[in-house]
C-alpha cells in the first residue's frame, strides 16, 4: 500500500459514505500503511463484514471493521492458498481477473522488503475450504508463465 497517498485512499473511501475522520500511518519498520477511518453513518462499515477487499488505484487493499476482535480478524486468514510462479512487476490489478475467476475474499500480493517489487507469490484468501477446493483444482498463468497453487 506504500505507493498510495493519503488523499488517494481517503477519496476513493469517501465513494462510500461521508468520512467523518481519516488517519493513515506506517508504523516503523513496516511495508504496510494502515488507514483507520470513521463514517458519519456507521450502517458502511457493515459493507466490510462481507466485503474483504477494496480496490484502489491498481491496488488491493484488504479491509476489515475496526470492532473485529482478534477471532474475527484472524478467522479472515482461515483458508488460505497460494498462487505460485508470479512474475515480478505486478500490482494487485493484474491478479484481478484471477481473483475473480476464484471468489476469493481477499488477497496480498507480498513485496520485497528493500524493493518494494512483488515476490513471485501472492496469498488467497477464502470463507470457506470448499472455495479453495475447487480454486486449486483452476490452472492460471501470467505473462507466459504457468502458475501454482500451494497446496495443490
Amino acid at each position: 500500500m506504500l505507493f498510495l497517498k493519503q488523499n488517494e485512499v481517503k477519496s476513493r473511501f469517501a465513494q462510500h459514505g461521508t468520512i467523518q475522520k481519516f488517519n493513515m500511518s506506517t508504523s516503523p519498520n513496516s511495508m504496510y500503511q494502515k488507514a483507520i477511518i470513521t463514517f458519519t453513518d456507521s450502517d458502511v462499515v457493515k459493507r466490510w463484514e462481507t466485503t474483504w477487499i477494496f480496490w484502489c488505484k491498481c491496488q488491493c487493499l484488504r479491509v476489515a471493521p475496526a470492532y473485529h476482535n482478534k477471532q474475527q480478524h484472524d478467522s479472515r486468514f482461515q483458508y488460505t492458498a497460494i498462487l505460485r510462479n508470479i512474475p515480478f512487476g505486478l500490482d494487485g490489478m493484474d491478479l484481478a481477473n484471477i481473483f475473480k475467476e476464484t471468489s476469493a475474499a481477499a488477497m496480498n500480493l507480498s513485496r520485497n522488503r528493500k524493493s518494494y517489487n512483488n515476490k513471485p507469490w501472492c496469498y488467497f484468501f477464502f470463507k470457506t475450504q470448499d472455495a479453495i477446493n475447487a480454486t486449486t483444482e483452476m490452472k492460471f498463468s501470467l505473462k507466459k508463465r504457468e502458475l501454482e497453487w500451494w497446496p495443490g
